[in-house]
């Protein structure tokens, strides 16, 4: 059992480092959205990707150790992670809350920091849409129209837009 507590406190600690340097990537897509900076932007979403694809390889270890972990323990099979820590020694007990601690942290600050990245992206967006109506929407001059002796407002659109 102790070998699957110390592999679990590893993964655990090494999901943490990821989290953080996600954190970190997370940190530097909003500078580089407010900087209009396309290119970084895709560079650090990529790095993101791969960042999540080792996370997801650390879930599926960590499901297996705390497979282990129950059975050695003699749980039931629909148990989780707190009965799992409910049956462990003061000072196992102490080492988990920590690391779910951290985990908790660095989580909450990612999704705060890609809230505000979201509300950041939107505004560009609305922003394009706005320059792309403005573009698409300019007024010619007036035309004389003799028929009905009426002026008629003719639009021109910088761009050709076709449906």
């Amino acid at each position: 059992m102790k070998i699957y507590l110390d592999e679990l406190k590893k993964i655990l600690a090494e999901e943490c480092h990821i989290y953080n340097e996600l954190l970190e990537l997370t940190d530097n897509k909003t500078q580089v959205i407010m900087e209009g900076k396309t290119k970084e932007l895709d560079a650090i979403t990529k790095k993101e990707e791969k960042h999540i694809l080792m996370i997801a390889t650390l879930e599926k270890k960590r499901e297996e150790i705390a497979i282990g972990l129950r059975n050695s323990l003699k749980l039931a099979e629909d148990s989780n992670m707190t009965d799992i820590i409910d049956k462990l020694s003061l000072e196992d007990k102490k080492d988990f809350e920590e690391i779910r601690l951290k985990l908790i942290d660095v989580l909450d600050k990612i999704k705060q920091k890609n809230e505000l990245n979201n509300t950041l992206i939107s505004d560009v967006l609305e922003y394009i849409n706005l320059n792309i109506n403005l573009l698409t929407n300019t007024k010619q001059g007036s035309v004389y129209n003799k028929k009905d002796n009426n002026y008629v407002q003719q639009n021109k659109s910088i761009f050709d837009v076709k449906a």
